[in-house]
């Protein structure tokens, strides 16, 4: 699909925050002893407190991709090559069953799908009465069979090469035991079989009682030199062609189209249907009643949305937005990769602009991927900037993200009303659990009363009490925790993998909760000075002035 290209309009610099964070990376080199470029930079600290504690329940799995947490104390979840696990509250955890699904590196999946699998779970909200759980996953043998509901006729892609992923429930019985003959099917998005990557499959609940689905890009991230891949070369006569029939490499056919169900987050009814305004205190999708758009997208625009996460109080959607391989800039291409974290505000509708834009709107170049030439840059007025973004480079606006990988996901926010044994601090009400997968942090950030997140370069706080290997999923508790899945250290079949919890420092659960196997130690280095001569008194009192200055220079960072 080709596209109008327009030209960028010149923004302001946003003075203040670079400002502040200028002076906070002065003071970093301050408490080094040296502004010199051998000098170790020490991040300021902007950390929460010792007051939580990661609390391991189990290491018996592998690939764990998605977690929930049922009021009766059972910890569901779910393995990426189709195991459903059980946590009782004894602390014993039972195999409930297997979903056969498509996966690669799995020797015993009935079929092979790069970066395929079981990856979405989400609890009936009448799971106490129903049983039902509902999965999202990538069904073995779909190559060549059409979505249901059908795909709108605009949509990119050839069913040829399309497979199939699936939204389903199933009972979950009170034995423990997955009914696999109760599938239900809710709904179902094509899904490109023959080229990697992104497929989202994130499952949350909107205070409305609909659903939310990411739905990434499935655009092969490969032979675009981890700049946009918008890669026009199609030969109708032979899509099997890959050197000539580039549709899997054009990220314009998903996300760019409204048209079609990926690169986007996605709201249907529990039973599939489409939200349209017809159900009292259910607002219909923004785009019903548009002929050229598909009725189940909510928010589009997305490169690999892979977890989001839900404000209970005003359905604002959070999404964990991983970005392209680009080290650097490219005059010729565009800018480097950065990662977001993206909010879509309640009512949906807004683009995010990938791929013609990425971090805070920097555009990319269209490039002609049959001449290898380079035309005008695109224009990213109107695409909504996200909360926060990150190079892999040291962050300018938030150098409490400290350099390297780069993985956002979303977690959870926290949002507990009970008086649970292991409830977090109240410091951590009504702020979003963040997850920088690559780098084994998690965030805290606080959430406005309209949903809006607060961004500002002091009020993201690592909390460096918590160790995880790739935070990857999360769910809070009746108990108050917030449960939590460790991916493990590597990308495929790990041996490290873990289900834990965040829990109040020291507290002990009760009947209801699992038993705590062992607690993590923080591995987190300590903002403190470094050289002999700087006194931690000195260092502490510079700390204060400079986020003084900051903060009276603080102009609110709110993504709205």
């Amino acid at each position: 699909m080709t596209t109008t290209l327009r030209r960028p309009s010149r923004t302001r610099t946003r003075a203040v925050p670079l400002l502040a964070t200028t002076l906070l990376v002065l003071l970093g080199l301050l408490l080094t002893g040296s502004g010199t470029a051998s000098a170790q930079f020490v991040v300021p600290p902007f950390i929460g407190a010792d007051d939580i504690e990661l609390q391991v329940l189990t290491e018996d799995t592998q690939d764990p991709t998605a977690i929930d947490v049922a009021a009766d104390g059972r910890v569901v979840f779910v393995e990426r090559k189709g195991a459903v696990k059980v946590i009782l509250p004894s602390g014993d955890v039972v195999t409930a069953g297997r979903l056969p699904t498509a996966a690669n590196e799995c020797t015993d999946c009935p079929d092979d799908l790069n970066e395929g699998g079981l990856h979405g779970l989400l609890l009936s909200p009448d799971f106490a009465e129903d049983n039902r759980i509902y999965l999202y996953y990538s069904v073995p043998g779909s190559q060549g069979t059409a979505p249901t509901p059908p795909k709108h006729p605009d949509a990119g892609g050839t069913q040829a090469l399309e497979g199939i992923n699936r939204l389903s429930s199933f009972v979950l019985g009170d034995d423990n035991v997955l009914d696999l003959d109760s599938e239900e099917v809710v709904f179902e998005n094509a899904v490109e079989w023959l080229e990697c990557c992104h497929y989202g499959g994130d499952l949350d609940l909107m205070p409305d009682g609909t659903l939310v689905i990411s739905n990434a890009d499935d655009t092969n991230p490969f032979e675009s030199s981890g700049y946009a891949p918008i890669d026009e070369r199609r030969n109708p006569g032979d899509v099997l062609d890959r050197a000539t029939h580039r549709e899997a490499f054009d990220a314009q056919r998903t996300s760019a189209n409204k048209a079609d169900r990926r690169g986007k987050v996605l709201r249907i009814n529990l039973d599939g249907s489409i939200p349209d305004g017809s159900v009292p205190g259910v607002v219909a999708n923004p785009f019903v009643g548009d002929p050229d758009a598909d009725p189940a997208v909510w928010a589009m625009g997305f490169r690999s949305d892979y977890r989001i996460a839900v404000h209970q109080q005003t359905g604002t959607v959070y999404v964990g937005n991983v970005g392209p391989d680009a080290s650097s800039a490219n005059a010729q291409r565009g800018p480097a990769g950065h990662d977001e974290l993206d909010v879509v505000p309640p009512g949906g509708g807004t683009n995010h602009g990938w791929p013609y834009c990425i971090a805070d709107n920097q555009p990319y170049i269209d490039y002609d991927f049959a001449t290898g030439t380079s035309g005008e840059p695109f224009d990213c007025s109107g695409y909504t900037p996200p909360a926060l973004y990150y190079s892999p480079t040291l962050s300018l606006e938030w150098p409490q993200l400290r350099a390297g990988g780069r993985t956002s996901m979303t977690g959870v926010v926290y949002d507990y009303a009970g008086d649970g044994a292991l409830a977090l601090p109240d410091r951590l009400q009504q702020k979003l659990l963040w997850f920088e997968w690559s780098r084994n942090m998690i965030f805290s950030i606080p959430v406005e009363e309209d949903g809006s997140l607060d961004t500002f370069v002091t009020s993201v706080q690592h909390e460096s009490a918590l160790s995880p290997r790739h935070p990857h999923d999360a769910a809070i508790g009746p108990d108050g925790a917030v449960y939590l899945v460790e991916y493990g250290t590597g990308f495929w079949n790990n041996g490290n993998s873990r289900i834990s919890r965040i829990a109040c420092s020291g507290c002990q659960p009760e009947a209801l909760s699992a038993p705590t196997q062992y607690v993590v130690g923080s591995t987190a280095d300590a903002p403190v000075p470094a050289a002999a001569d700087r006194t931690p008194l000195a260092a502490s009192s510079a700390l204060v002035v400079v986020a003084g200055i900051a903060l009276g220079l603080r102009r609110r960072q709110v993504q709205r």
